[in-house]
């Protein structure tokens, strides 16, 4: 909330901090009401998807989208997410969580192997980050990565949920080759 109150740019020195303090202080209450709100939007959908993969966790066929999914919650929901996610990410996971939400109906009704075949190609990026980013959970420097990655996972399993800025297999991978990943 304190990102959204100062307008997600904290100043470098004293003057600037009175100065943003005094400007924030009629914003605290908006910024902690859309924090509840997106907290509020993430309720609603969430036992939906842990239900989801609880019922399909160990079948044979499903089991390992239920895995996939498991693999997101662990990164959108990580310990201090919400610190972690920033206050303009936090505002965004109810899109995030219709993503997977969408993700599941299609799976209900489409055939199995198309899901599994944009999961082929997503895992091939996703993995090496997240097993850098399991190596590193702290490195600030991965989480842009992977926020990069979740854009991406909507656009190829969700095209009916809106996906936020420019983002692409090709970014996603020339972006990981900048920060020294291979693929």
């Amino acid at each position: 909330a304190a990102e959204g109150a100062a307008g997600g740019v904290f100043p470098r020195s004293p003057e600037g901090f009175r100065k943003m303090a005094a400007e924030a202080r009629g914003r605290w209450h908006d910024a902690a009401v859309r924090v509840g709100g997106a907290l509020d939007g993430v309720m609603e959908i969430l036992p939906e998807v842990r239900g989801w993969i609880s019922k399909h966790a160990g079948d044979r066929n499903h089991g390992v989208v239920a895995e996939d999914l498991e693999e997101q919650l662990g990164w959108l929901l990580r310990g201090g997410f919400a610190w972690r996610a920033g206050y303009g990410n936090l505002l965004d996971y109810p899109r995030r969580l219709r993503g997977v939400r969408s993700r599941l109906g299609r799976i209900a009704s489409l055939p199995l192997v198309k899901d599994l075949e944009k999961m082929e190609r997503f895992r091939r990026l996703w993995e090496p980050w997240h097993r850098a980013w399991m190596g590193a959970p702290e490195d600030a420097g991965l989480w842009g990565h992977g926020w990069a990655l979740e854009e991406w996972r909507i656009g190829l399993f969700a095209p009916d949920v809106p996906v936020v800025g420019k983002v692409s297999e090709k970014r996603i991978e020339e972006a990981w080759r900048a920060m020294g990943g291979g693929v």
